[in-house]
């Protein structure tokens, strides 16, 4: 069945039914949007593996192959600012369709580079495409499901989420066996190609007309500012960003560091960035026995505080002079692991009191991410790609982002604010409830 939203809906929890050929699980909800969110993951982790490989094949260092890593990054965090806005006018479909499309054209296009500079400008353009997937998914899951329900979404969109780092290296590392760096990104476009089947094919508008903004840029001008004047807002995407920053500096120096300084094979790397992935799964799926126990904003600061020790675990390594390998494995673990379970609550706090204006706040809520993101993975190349270096970063980001989360957690309390209770509208008929 093809499942659409009535414009006259007031509830976004309930959506019209119409049989049509596909699929009509609400399970498939959150796999699709899994599958959205997880483009920039899949995009910046598909080709780890093949970063040495490529420095060597463009003549470039590795400090010009981290800027092809950062400039996707940078990419994601502008287009998630122009996607998000634009959604809230034209609704979540025709930007997602569109940046599934330039996507995939990117990604042909970074297949055909000759050059470390061009590939760095095609790679900017491809994440600027890839940021409509990850903002729109935020958005969707926010125009159907509130409260602890978000939480519990965020939480499952977080498995399928975690898929991408966990398959996306070792397909990588399979296909270096059949075929070079140029093939990642030829199967980039083609999975960038399948969703926007799927999209076009299954995916219902989910933001009503009635409740689209009619205003023009003045108007998104004044929703950011609003969104800036929101400390909860501004506390729990700091804190999760940089949180999430310090899990970009694992991701964009861990090639390097486990196979330019401790041998790891391509296919090795693959393993044990499978093993932290599935870290990051397990941690963001223990949120949900300790949603009754735990609020959200304490949740978040337990994230990051297992991020914290990751950072200072990499720190003592750096005493001996021979520092050893499975003591670096645990704490890029505890930082996979801490971002995992801290991501969904920071998401949640973010999110939830602004539903007039998802877009716009899932796309600030991205930019600072991905933005941060890439900012610090700049400056760790310029610095130079080194185990210090990435510890440093760690250390730093998560003690910042704990000082946040307390924050965050010390506001929360003093206004006793709590998250809206989650809504299951009852079933009548015609209408299924999209939350269970």
């Amino acid at each position: 069945m093809l499942v659409t939203m009535t414009a006259d809906d007031q509830d976004p929890a309930t959506v019209q039914v119409r049989r049509r050929p596909g699929p009509d699980h609400p399970g498939r909800w959150v796999t699709l949007l899994g599958a959205l969110a997880a483009m920039g993951a899949v995009s910046l982790n598909t080709y780890l593996p093949a970063l040495p490989q490529l420095t060597a094949d463009l003549l470039a260092t590795p400090a010009q192959t981290q800027l092809t890593v950062t400039a996707c990054m940078l990419g994601l965090a502008v287009g998630q600012l122009i996607a998000g806005p634009i959604s809230d006018r034209t609704g979540r479909r025709p930007p997602l369709l569109a940046g599934l499309l330039a996507f995939a054209a990117l990604s042909v296009l970074c297949a055909t580079s000759g050059s470390i500079e061009l590939l760095t400008g095609w790679r900017l353009g491809q994440g600027i495409a890839g940021g409509a997937s990850i903002v729109l998914s935020r958005a969707i899951v926010r125009d159907l499901f509130v409260g602890d329900a978000l939480v519990r979404v965020f939480a499952s969109v977080m498995i399928v989420l975690g898929a991408g780092p966990i398959l996306a290296p070792i397909v990588g590392a399979q296909l270096l066996i059949v075929t070079d760096w140029r093939g990642t990104f030829l199967a980039l476009a083609a999975l960038a190609l399948v969703l926007a089947a799927i999209v076009a094919l299954w995916m219902p508008e989910t933001l009503p007309i009635t409740q689209r903004r009619t205003s023009g840029n003045s108007r998104v001008l004044t929703e950011f500012r609003l969104l800036a004047q929101d400390s909860k807002f501004v506390l729990s995407t700091v804190g999760s960003s940089l949180a999430g920053a310090a899990f970009f500096v694992y991701l964009a120096a861990s090639s390097f560091i486990l196979q330019g300084i401790f041998g790891l094979s391509p296919q090795l790397f693959s393993v044990v960035f499978a093993v932290n992935a599935a870290g990051f799964i397990l941690a963001g799926q223990a949120n949900r026995p300790l949603m009754n126990a735990f609020s959200a904003a304490t949740r978040l600061l337990l994230g990051v505080v297992v991020c914290l020790a990751g950072g200072l675990l990499l720190l003592a390594v750096l005493l001996p002079t021979d520092p050893p390998l499975p003591v670096v494995l645990v704490g890029f673990l505890a930082v996979t692991a801490g971002y995992g379970f801290a991501s969904p609550n920071g998401a949640t706090l973010a999110m939830a009191d602004q539903r007039s204006r998802a877009g716009s706040a899932a796309a600030l809520f991205g930019l600072a991410q991905y933005g941060m993101g890439a900012v610090v993975v700049t400056l760790g190349g310029l610095a130079g790609v080194s185990l210090a270096t990435a510890a440093y970063l760690i250390t730093g980001l998560t003690a910042t982002a704990l000082l946040s989360a307390v924050m965050l957690r010390r506001r929360i309390r003093s206004q006793g604010e709590q998250l809206p209770p989650t809504r299951c509208p009852p079933t009548n008929s015609g209408r299924v409830p999209l939350r269970r």
